[in-house]
């Protein structure tokens, strides 16, 4: 007899383009995949946890249908991402979800939740654990302790409640080969909802976007550094076949191949000369 592994829905908050890039720019702005959330259900997928995304945004659903659809399949843990615009929605979201599904796990993380984590658990006491930084490992071992159900140890990356009080822990070290992170899991997102633009992307489809690096070793005074000074890139290979992977979702015609320099890497490969 299998046992049910425990199931988690990771949700990225309903935020108006109007909301991210004002008034002016509301008919122009981007919608593009939350690339965060889906590496983190790629790696929850990897280790066989059951999981799934909720894109308010893309899906233009507020925090009243989100609880809706929480209720009605009530997981057993939550993961949203917050941005600092972002946190009265957040904070009125976990009250709708904590009314609905009382016993489920909520974990927050993005860049307001690693800059202020402590804030956030002091804050919102419907929040259960803040993921500080990178987050595909701390959400692993966050979910197979929740799955023990064993008193909850220190875990690097993640901040949580002791005797009522804010603990962070220790710093997460973080990954230097990120091609041992699995492939976002855009199979789990509503992929024809994203566009560059509303203007320029009228009738073509969506575009995708890719994250090849992370880190910056600049010090600008408005950034945060969510993921470190240390810069960390994929290989080319896997840029390459994560591109394709996102391509053929359009076509995978001879002539889209070409264009996309797909053919001329692929006789490269084999020993040809490629102009």
């Amino acid at each position: 007899m299998s046992i049910k592994k425990i199931r988690t829905v990771l949700i990225n908050p309903y935020f108006s383009i109007q909301d991210r890039y004002g008034k002016d720019m509301k008919n122009f702005g981007a919608i593009s995949e939350p690339l965060g959330l889906a590496y983190l259900a790629a790696n929850l997928e990897k280790n066989n946890y059951p999981v799934s995304i909720i894109d308010a945004p893309a899906l233009n659903i507020n925090n009243i249908d989100i609880a809706r659809q929480l209720k009605e399949e009530p997981p057993d843990i939550v993961g949203i991402t917050v941005l600092t615009p972002m946190h009265g929605t957040v904070k009125d979201l976990v009250k709708r979800i904590k009314e609905v599904v009382p016993y489920v796990k909520i974990i927050v993380g993005g860049a307001h939740a690693s800059a202020l984590p402590a804030e956030l658990l002091s804050e919102i006491e419907e929040i259960d654990y803040v993921c500080i930084g990178e987050g595909e490992d701390t959400i692993i071992e966050t979910v197979k302790f929740i799955e023990s159900e064993k008193e909850f140890p220190e875990i690097a990356g993640l901040a949580y409640r002791k005797n009522g009080k804010a603990v962070v822990g220790k710093p997460r070290l973080a990954r230097t080969n990120l091609d041992e992170i699995p492939s976002p899991a855009r199979h789990l997102l509503p992929m024809e909802k994203y566009n560059l633009t509303v203007s320029k992307t009228k009738g073509v489809g969506y575009c995708p976007t890719l994250i090849v690096a992370r880190g910056c070793p600049f010090d600008c005074y408005y950034c945060s550094h969510p993921f470190g000074r240390s810069f960390r890139h994929h290989s080319v290979e896997r840029i390459l076949n994560e591109k394709r992977d996102c391509f053929y979702r359009i076509c995978d015609c001879p002539r889209c191949r070409r264009d996309a320099g797909f053919e001329r890497h692929d006789r490269g490969k084999k020993g040809e000369t490629v102009f």
